[in-house]
């Protein structure tokens, strides 16, 4: 899949990016603070395209949806860079080998889980199917 691609092909960018939001260097608040925005801003415009095509449930607010979807990405990117994380991925998953390799066979499965939580109740946006891994 194209994220898959964009997944292995910029591990350092993941890496940067995971020091930059997660540092406390007062220093590096701006630029962080100005990344989060840009993120911020993706993932509302997503929210609001999606429920204009009907694919995005409308009885939870924008703001919260895309949060959410910010989140679940941020964690599991996080992850495939950081060794603390991947580690504790393992504890949730032990099946969840955190090298980037393994990590990108299931980033199809994060966007199936999300897809089919932002689906409008009672309805489907065609991503909810069954996971080809444990």
């Amino acid at each position: 899949s194209r994220a898959q691609t964009a997944m292995e092909a910029a591990p350092q960018m993941w890496r940067m990016y995971c020091d930059l939001v997660n540092s406390s260097d007062p220093d590096l608040l701006p630029m962080a603070a100005e990344l989060e925005a840009a993120s911020a801003r993706f993932y509302r415009r997503l929210v609001k395209d999606g429920r204009a095509r009907g694919e995005v449930r409308d009885d939870l607010p924008v703001g919260l949806l895309a949060y959410l979807l910010d989140n679940a990405f941020v964690q599991f990117f996080a992850a495939w860079v950081s060794g603390y994380q991947a580690e504790r991925l393992k504890m949730f998953w032990p099946k969840g080998d955190g090298t980037p390799v393994k990590l990108a066979r299931y980033v199809d499965d994060v966007l199936r889980f999300v897809m089919a939580g932002l689906a409008p109740p009672g309805g489907t946006n065609g991503h909810a199917r069954r996971s080809d891994h444990e």
